[in-house]
């Protein structure tokens, strides 16, 4: 069998099915990627947020194209579709993906290293506080849950509110009581301390 053999063997419309999971999928991830880089509080993860969605919005674009060109195959679509995909469409779309992709790169570059930064200072960080130093056993079922909230990164009253659907002095008054069982002086301590803890 030929090399352009196997492209030929599968049926048009399972190709089409793939394609068509494949641009949904891609479509979520550009979508989600949105998401966050309009709502991540750090610059840097919004930036990476951005490139996501550009990547992802090029895959989305590489998919449609191939659910059109089996779509045409399957005599579902004109024959010109197909024409216009092979020409004038492919070379917008390589343009397009080659920009996204020094786009992408740039963005990488400028990001990569400072967060490689903080994650080693985070590192340094979390070993000055070992979590199996600090008292976690007297904590209540309600302060474990504000615990693993701030361990993911919500450190304002009205965040840890809002995730834990109660209200922000109950939030406040939760952490306070938190921080005096553990002998730990601020939310960022508690942060480190329950990030840690997930690990071990």
């Amino acid at each position: 069998m030929a090399v352009g053999d196997i492209w030929e063997a599968p049926l048009p419309e399972v190709l089409f099915a793939v394609s068509t999971i494949n641009l949904a999928l891609f479509a979520a991830l550009a979508w989600t990627a949105v998401k966050r880089a309009r709502s991540d509080a750090s610059p840097r993860l919004r930036s990476l947020g951005w490139v996501a969605a550009a990547a992802a919005g090029a895959f989305v674009l590489g998919a449609g194209q191939r659910m059109a060109l089996q779509a045409t195959r399957a005599g579902w679509l004109s024959t010109r579709v197909t024409d216009f995909l092979l020409s004038d469409w492919q070379l917008a779309q390589s343009l397009t993906a080659m920009a996204l992709g020094v786009l992408a790169l740039a963005a990488l570059a400028k990001v990569w290293g400072p967060l490689g930064r903080a994650d080693r200072m985070v590192s340094v960080l979390t070993d000055r506080i070992p979590p199996d130093q600090v008292p976690l056993d007297d904590l209540t079922d309600r302060e474990r849950e504000v615990m693993e909230a701030i361990g993911s990164g919500l450190l304002s009253d009205r965040e840890l509110a809002e995730a834990l659907f109660i209200a922000p002095s109950t939030a406040r008054t939760h952490v306070k009581h938190i921080l005096h069982k553990t002998g730990l002086s601020n939310r960022r301590e508690l942060m480190l301390v329950a990030a840690q803890s997930e690990r071990v």
